[in-house]
């Protein structure tokens, strides 16, 4: 199995990421919350409500069970979900850069940086020495990074504790999103394995493994949020997208709600929620 990224890459990616930057959503828009009130920063934020919301549906009724992020940094969805739904978090990221981060993050909101852990989720002695101890193992734009992706996801239940649940989201990087990313970061693309980036290739990495499958769709609308790396006249080019991503939030929460999309052309990723069958007893 190859990787489609470098551990040099996600270094420089979390070095130059700012501890002021990383604080949970939630508590960075508080204030405008107490202005406009919960519902219209929602709609703002239209894409983190969906999402958020998507998560909780599923470990709502998890209060005080451990959740596992894998390629965790730098923390702020996984600090979310613990803070507002009373999970106790933890985390794996292979960059020393990307755990430093998530540890600080964890911190900032009161929780144990001692459950980050440094290290290769591909190491067989770190799964070993973590194997069936989680209740929920979730990762969020991991999987796409490898040429096999299925053998990524088998890995993920090594972790999970029989009847756990088991949540991967990947972006979706096909149709509006990819003419976007052609436009303004076509670096990145071949760091992404785009092929997993169809509904029925995405499905397909779960099949293979012991688990029921409770969701396997399409989640959130397009967004124009791109990640670095533009250049000085591409950052120009981008900045009436962001700016225009505002309206467009506000027009998806009336015209969708939390909908999920149905076709790819402007859904912002794909979603896997599945339950680890219980162990049995002989």
């Amino acid at each position: 199995m190859d990787r489609l990224t470098k551990r040099s890459y996600w270094t420089s990616v979390h070095q130059h990421t700012l501890l002021r930057g990383l604080r949970p959503a939630r508590s960075v828009w508080n204030p405008v919350r107490r202005l406009l009130g919960d519902r219209l920063v929602d709609w703002i934020q239209y894409n983190r409500h969906v999402y958020l919301r998507f998560l909780s549906e599923y470990l709502a009724d998890m209060a005080g069970k451990s959740i596992l992020e894998v390629g965790c940094a730098p923390g702020v969805t996984l600090v979310t979900l613990a803070s507002e739904l009373g999970l106790v978090p933890y985390g794996i990221d292979y960059s020393e850069a990307g755990a430093a981060r998530t540890r600080e993050v964890f911190e900032t909101v009161g929780f144990d940086p001692a459950n980050v852990i440094q290290g290769d989720f591909f190491c067989d002695t770190l799964l070993t020495e973590h194997k069936e101890r989680y209740d929920v193992v979730y990762s969020q734009g991991f999987i796409e990074h490898f040429d096999k992706p299925a053998d990524v996801v088998a890995r993920h239940l090594v972790l999970l504790k029989p009847g756990g649940l088991l949540v991967v989201v990947i972006p979706n990087l096909l149709g509006a999103n990819l003419v976007m990313r052609r436009l303004f970061t076509p670096q990145d693309l071949p760091l992404h394995n785009l092929e997993l980036m169809r509904l029925p290739a995405f499905q397909a990495c779960f099949r293979a493994c012991d688990v029921c499958e409770l969701y396997c769709g399409y989640l959130c609308r397009f967004a124009m949020s791109l990640s670095g790396g533009m250049t000085r006249t591409r950052k120009a080019l981008f900045a009436p997208f962001k700016i225009a991503q505002i309206p467009l939030n506000v027009l998806c929460h009336l015209f969708f709600g939390v909908r999920p999309p149905k076709r790819s052309t402007f859904a912002n990723n794909l979603a896997y929620v599945g339950r680890k069958p219980a162990a049995t007893t002989g």
